[in-house]
């Protein structure tokens, strides 16, 4: 694409900038739309129920839906797009600083600026949009413990950039005590568990990212996001409370 400028310098790198921008925005909804997609949920297999349910199984919560995944990362990627206009616009700076910035705005070096620009700003959507995503999908409540299973098609380790399942298990035997507890914030409910011996709870936080709540060995293994769907998705803290309560040895707690 030619593009043909009749511009002083300034006004020709802050086309590029806002260009670059805009370019991106479609791309970066269209990443993050892809990373949310999840095959549509299957029924429980025999003996799980969700929702209200007698438990005669396993009882199976979603944590998230795929309307909340979408968002998440839909925005998190444009957050990505924008951290790229924004070291985009340093560039511009810089370049007005050096008196540089005719071999960005001309010819070849213009081709290679909005390259550089859209390469950064795809980049950046695609890491943040990745990055949205905790991978605690769904909760498995049954007499072995918990179980929070990871349902993304993507996944990345932010320590060593590997696909990683971010699945796991606690025993009820591991655990003190067990909360939820709606955010201060709002917007959902935690599930906080505190582990009977500290060292140990110290060592599976540290495995599997679970954020420290309150202190004294409390952490968060698990969200129930509410997301737009409030009301229903409030309604399953009722089963959520009485499959804790049927199965969690009396460690349930408030």
């Amino acid at each position: 694409m030619a593009v043909v400028l009749y511009l002083s310098d300034l006004e020709t790198l802050s086309w590029l900038a806002g260009a670059g921008s805009f370019a991106t925005a479609v791309p970066s909804l269209t990443i993050a739309v892809l990373l949310a997609r999840t095959p549509p949920p299957r029924d429980p297999t025999p003996g799980q129920r969700t929702g209200f349910s007698d438990f005669a199984g396993p009882a199976v919560f979603e944590l998230t839906t795929f309307a909340i995944r979408l968002r998440d990362r839909a925005f998190a990627a444009l957050q990505g797009a924008a951290k790229g206009v924004a070291m985009l616009w340093c560039l511009v700076g810089l370049m007005i600083l050096v008196g540089k910035s005719e071999q960005f705005t001309a010819g070849e070096g213009l081709k290679s600026t909005l390259l550089l620009a859209l390469l950064i700003m795809v980049g950046l959507s695609v890491a943040e949009a990745i990055e949205a995503a905790d991978g605690r999908d769904v909760l498995v409540v049954d007499t072995g413990g918990l179980t929070v299973v990871d349902k993304r098609h993507c996944r990345l380790d932010r320590d060593n950039l590997l696909p990683r399942n971010q699945s796991f298990s606690i025993r009820w035997d591991e655990l003190e005590s067990i909360r939820l507890v709606a955010d201060p914030e709002g917007g959902a409910h935690s599930l906080i568990v505190t582990f009977e011996d500290f060292d140990h709870g110290v060592k599976r936080a540290s495995k599997h990212n679970f954020p420290e709540r309150g202190g004294s060995g409390s952490y968060v293994v698990g969200r129930l996001l509410l997301g737009t769907a409030v009301e229903e998705r409030t309604a399953l803290l009722t089963p959520l409370r009485t499959a804790l309560t049927r199965y969690g040895r009396g460690k349930l707690q408030g």
